[in-house]
Parts: structure tokens; C-alpha cells; sequence
């Protein structure tokens, strides 16, 4: 039984690593349903809204990844698909195989040491240059310092896991990365709750979570020495100066996506906490963290593809390469409306059972949150297939985008409360990257079409 399960993995990487992100979701809802509500009964609402709003700040840390891990895994799935490519495209000519693998490693541990460093600096500077400024300002104490810095620390260490994420799921082995993930999913939410029973408290939480992303970091390398086969066991930082340069030129314009995404949609919920104030933050967090499961359900159908399209694209299969992508978007398309249909009907259902009545956003707010990640996803799956295909022409149209919703939130939210948040991401969306990143999309499509003829 075992050795067939092993076949059918292997024949079917794609299909694995779907599954394989289901679980890890069906993980993630399940540590959300058991320790959300033991959050807001055990913290007082103060340091319920503290423990939302300070996940979503620190995912500003994340972003000092910059594009370097997704950068990496494209690379790997080119270098190991077959490392040439007549295209112009963002793509590194290093040898074919694990020992092209090997350069791009030792390039890559550079990159991750400094950004590390970027990271701390940031840490410091958003809590005790910026928080001061906000109306999270009264909250600030020792003990949501140390809850801070743990929470930071864990999060720096997940970001250092990365580099082994990126080569496992380079290597066309998302499935793995995946499972682990939603394991230690499902371990920090039984930690949290068996350290609120004995600390109910911010900072003994906080610790936890650092322990446990300190455990992931472990796990994923030794996963990689694995799946390596050891080629890549002992390995230290080397400073080659031309694949470290290349790498970061190719990651930049991915960081300012990045970056720029995270002011789109992630930054709604620090964004409550500091306009509206921390006990604003759960409703619309709640609300946020239920789409997010849909919409990352939706995501599993076509994320396990872009490896796999890389690898086609570099060994010059067109044929294959275009109907991953046809493929995928008509289905994710579909499966899109479905979920945020059901997300709109069924999840205020949800939350009344789950949480309670009146601890949930309204009908109107809701609504708007349907209609903006329906669009969101079937739009940015054309953008992923131009990503994963060497090219980014989403820089500009990104950050402008960027910049129209920051815009929009701060007078939306100040002038109409909770209903800004959803409707400047709306609002700002389609003037911009709901319509450039199908057009691009659209670009690739035709063109892939054009070299089967």
C-alpha cells in the first residue's frame, strides 16, 4: 500500500500537492476554530486585538524575503527542468541538474543571512518608531514588547525556513512543504491552547509560537537534505558576486510586487487597529481569516502547477505548458465564484455557532469582501503563469495600485468605518491590476497558442 501511494505521488506531483495544500488548510481551519475562540474568551479584548493586529504588522518582516525564495523556486524548476531557454527572460544559466541547484543555494544563503538582518532592524524600528504614533500607542508595555519581539523572532525564523521551502517546491515537491506546514498548523494551535490553560496571557503565547517556528525550521531542512539526496548537506554561504547580484536584480522587481501587494490587502487589518483602534480588529479579522481559507482553496488548484509550467517552459514543451495554464484558469475561475458564494451565505452561519452573536462584520461589508476576492483571485492566476513563465511586468501597476488603496483606506475608513476597508481594495483593484494582470495573462496565452502552430 505504502509503495503504491509512493507511485502515485510520484506520477502525479500536481494532483499530490493539491491534496496536500487541502490539508494544509483543513489544518489551518481547524487551529483557527479551536484556539480563535479560546483567544477571545481567556485574553481580555485589549490583547485579543493585540494578537490579530500584531500578526498582521509583522507580515511586513516577511516581506524583507523581497521576491528572493519565489525567485529561487522558479530557478530551480528551470535549472532542473533543463537550464536553457532561448526566451528573454528573468531565468539564471547555471549547469543543468542538482549541481546548478548547488550555485543557486550557496547564492541563496547569502541573500537570506542579510535580509535577516533587514528584518531585525525593521522589528525595532515598526515598534518603537511607528507604533508609538498610532492609537496602538496606550497599549504599549513590557509585556506586549516581549509579546512583539517573540512574535517577530518567530516570524524571522519561518523566513529563514523559506530557502529550503523554495528548493523543495522547486524540485516539484510542493506536497512536502505543504504537509509539514499544515502539521505545524495543527501543533501551534494545541500549544496555544495548553499554554492560554496555564498563562492566559500575550507574551506566553508569543513564546510558544517562537518555539514552534523554531521546530518548522529544523523539520524543512532536514526534509531538504532528503529530497537532496545530501547534494546539498554542508553547504555554506558563498559570495559569488555574479549569482548574487543576478538574484537580486531578478527578486527586486518581485519585492516591490510583494511589497506592494501587502499594502493591497494584508495591511488591512494593523490598518483597523491603528485608525479604528485594537478592539475593532476581531470582526474584520475574523471575516478575513474564513475568505482567506476559500480563496487559499481556490489557490491549491493552480499553485502546484507553476513549478511543473516552469519546467515545461524550460524544456521548450509549449504544448504541455499551455494546457497547465488553459487549464488551470478556467478552473480556478469557476471554483472562485463558487466559494465566495458559499462565503457569503454560509459564513456569518459559521461564526454565530463558532464565536457568538454580534462578533461578526456586516451583511454590506461582507458583500463587498465577496465580490473583491472573487475578482481578485480570477484575475492575479493569469498574472502567477507570467511570473512563473521568467517575466514581470507588474511592477508599476502593482504599486500604483498600492498606492490608490492606501489612499482610499485612510479616507474611506476614517469617513465610513469597517465598509472602507473592502471597498478602496475594490475600488482601487479595478482601476488597476483586475484588468493588466489578465492582459499580460492574455499576452502569455497567445503566445503559447502561436508556438503550437
Amino acid at each position: 500500500m505504502i509503495s503504491f501511494v509512493k507511485q502515485w505521488i510520484k506520477e502525479h506531483p500536481a494532483r499530490s500537492a493539491a491534496f496536500a495544500g487541502w490539508f494544509q488548510q483543513g489544518c489551518g481551519i481547524f487551529a483557527a476554530i479551536v484556539t480563535i475562540p479560546f483567544i477571545l474568551n481567556k485574553l481580555n479584548p485589549l490583547d485579543a486585538g493585540l494578537w490579530f493586529t500584531f500578526q498582521g504588522i509583522l507580515a511586513a518582516v516577511t516581506l524583507t524575503d523581497f521576491g528572493f525564495s519565489f525567485v529561487i523556486s522558479r530557478q530551480v524548476s528551470f535549472t532542473l527542468g533543463s537550464g536553457k531557454s532561448d526566451e528573454e527572460n528573468d531565468f539564471i544559466k547555471t549547469e543543468s541538474g542538482w549541481d546548478g541547484v548547488k550555485t543557486i543555494y550557496k547564492a541563496g544563503k547569502i541573500l537570506f543571512k542579510t535580509i535577516t538582518a533587514i528584518g531585525i532592524l525593521l522589528l525595532i524600528i515598526l515598534y518603537e518608531g511607528v507604533l508609538p504614533f498610532t492609537k496602538l500607542a496606550a497599549a504599549q508595555n513590557t509585556s506586549t514588547a516581549v509579546a512583539w519581539y517573540c512574535l517577530g523572532l518567530a516570524t524571522l525564523i519561518s523566513l529563514q525556513s523559506k530557502i529550503y521551502q523554495a528548493i523543495i517546491d522547486g524540485s516539484g515537491r510542493m506536497y512536502l512543504t505543504k504537509f509539514i506546514i499544515g502539521s505545524f498548523q495543527i501543533l501551534s494551535g494545541v500549544i496555544v491552547i495548553f499554554v492560554l490553560l496555564i498563562f492566559p496571557n500575550l507574551p506566553a503565547i508569543s513564546i510558544s509560537a517562537m518555539f514552534v517556528s523554531v521546530a518548522q525550521y529544523i523539520v524543512m531542512k532536514l526534509i531538504l537534505n532528503v529530497v537532496s539526496e545530501g547534494k546539498l548537506k554542508g553547504i555554506t554561504a558563498t559570495m559569488d558576486k555574479r549569482i548574487v547580484n543576478r538574484l537580486w536584480k531578478i527578486a527586486a522587481p518581485i519585492g516591490v510586487v510583494n511589497s506592494a501587494s501587502y499594502c493591497i490587502t494584508t495591511i488591512q487589518t494593523p490598518m483597523i487597529g491603528a485608525i479604528l483602534g485594537a478592539e475593532k480588529v476581531p470582526p474584520f479579522y475574523l471575516a478575513q481569516k474564513i475568505a482567506m481559507v476559500f480563496m487559499m482553496s481556490v489557490v491549491q488548484l493552480f499553485q502546484p502547477q507553476l513549478p511543473l509550467f516552469t519546467m515545461d517552459y524550460s524544456k521548450g514543451d509549449y504544448k504541455m505548458a499551455f494546457g497547465r495554464m488553459r487549464k488551470s484558469i478556467l478552473i480556478v475561475t469557476g471554483a472562485i465564484v463558487i466559494s465566495f458564494i458559499v462565503f457569503y451565505f454560509a459564513s456569518p452561519f459559521i461564526v454565530k455557532i463558532w464565536i457568538g452573536e454580534g462578533r461578526y462584520v456586516s451583511n454590506d461589508i461582507l458583500f463587498l469582501m465577496s465580490i473583491d476576492y472573487t475578482i481578485l483571485v480570477s484575475c492575479s492566476v493569469w498574472g502567477q503563469f507570467v511570473l512563473a513563465s521568467g517575466r514581470n511586468p507588474f511592477v508599476i501597476s502593482t504599486v500604483i495600485n498600492a498606492a490608490l488603496n492606501l489612499t482610499l483606506t485612510i479616507l474611506l475608513c476614517i469617513k465610513y468605518g469597517l465598509i472602507g476597508l473592502p471597498l478602496s481594495t475594490l475600488i482601487s483593484g479595478l482601476l488597476v491590476n483586475y484588468w493588466y494582470n489578465p492582459y499580460h495573462g492574455w499576452k502569455l496565452w497567445r503566445e503559447l497558442n502561436k508556438k503550437l502552430k
